[in-house]
């Protein structure tokens, strides 16, 4: 039974696994690019650029939701829920891609953006240690993923019922 259910949220599944693989990808990009050492200064500017990749694949998993579960065409609240199910799937996640990201990808981060704080005199080294930390880094995400992944939910389950091919399966060209 619970592989049934399972089953229902295949698509979400994916979608919610490929988002995760698309921020190691890019936390790895913004570490070859030295954005989170020598250049760490201007990361919090380059890092904000993932949001264009990460709306695509909302979209791209409303995409294949239509496609595989709903023969073709997608009403709003279909598209809402499979994009709420995604982004509860990415909260629920959140604290093993941030582990990842912060130990795996890029294990040196918290001390350089320490470093980079307190050299600049943003923040006391002991609140700075504080701020940049992998418990900290968690409850953000576990904070800002449902908010931001409700408000992309909300933008791809308007605009993928409108684009593409989206008539049942079998009709049409």
């Amino acid at each position: 039974m619970a592989l049934q259910r399972l089953a229902k949220y295949r698509v979400e599944v994916k979608w919610a696994m490929i988002i995760i693989a698309a921020t190691w990808v890019w936390a790895g990009m913004e570490r070859l690019c030295g954005l989170h050492d020598e250049h760490i200064e201007q990361m919090r500017f380059y890092t904000n650029f993932f949001i264009l990749p990460f709306v695509f694949l909302y979209m791209g998993a409303l995409i294949d939701k239509r496609r595989s579960d709903y023969r073709g065409r997608i009403v709003f609240k279909q598209g809402f829920r499979t994009a709420l199910v995604v982004t509860g799937l990415l909260t629920v996640l959140a604290p093993v891609s941030q582990y990842v990201t912060h130990t795996v990808i890029s294990p040196h981060f918290f001390d350089h953006a320490v470093a980079y704080v307190v050299a600049q005199g943003v923040l006391p080294e002991e609140r700075a240690r504080e701020f940049f930390s992998l418990g900290n880094y968690i409850r953000q995400t576990m904070f800002s993923t449902p908010i931001f992944g409700l408000l992309v939910a909300v933008f791809a389950a308007l605009i993928v019922p409108k684009i593409g091919r989206n008539t049942p399966k079998g009709h049409g060209n």
